[in-house]
């Protein structure tokens, strides 16, 4: 599922401007979250809250900066690629990578004495 510059708007309507689309408070998709006072640094870890489980994917401490996350569009762009990058990772990763984690055996038998993120990740910790 990709972003949609109308989806994050909507989220970012509803959840810091209290759901006012008025003239009061347009901004358009390059407007600066922080110059605006749209977004605080709280609001910005609710933001990347809400983009990690909508979007499946992983935001790391050093991607919390402006270039990514400071516009409707650098939102939206980060997402894409984060979601690319995702998928990327998945097709890469095949049987042979889980049966490490499970032991080398395709039956399973040692899958249990595992936690179940390495269990089922091909991602090394």
């Amino acid at each position: 599922m990709e972003p949609s510059t109308a989806e994050l708007r909507a989220f970012i309507t509803d959840n810091f401007l209290f759901g006012d689309a008025s003239d009061a408070f347009a901004f358009s998709d390059d407007d600066s979250f922080q110059e605006r006072g749209i977004v605080d640094s709280t609001g910005v870890l609710e933001l990347v809250c809400h983009l990690q489980e909508r979007y499946a994917i992983t935001i790391d401490d050093d991607e919390l900066i402006p270039d990514n996350l400071d516009s409707l569009s650098k939102v939206a762009r980060f997402v894409d690629r984060k979601r690319r990058e995702t998928v990327r990772g998945r097709r890469q990763c095949g049987v042979d990578d889980l049966l490490v984690r499970v032991g080398g055996s395709r039956s399973g038998a040692h899958r249990d004495r595992l936690p179940a993120r390495q269990r089922w990740s091909c991602r090394p910790d």
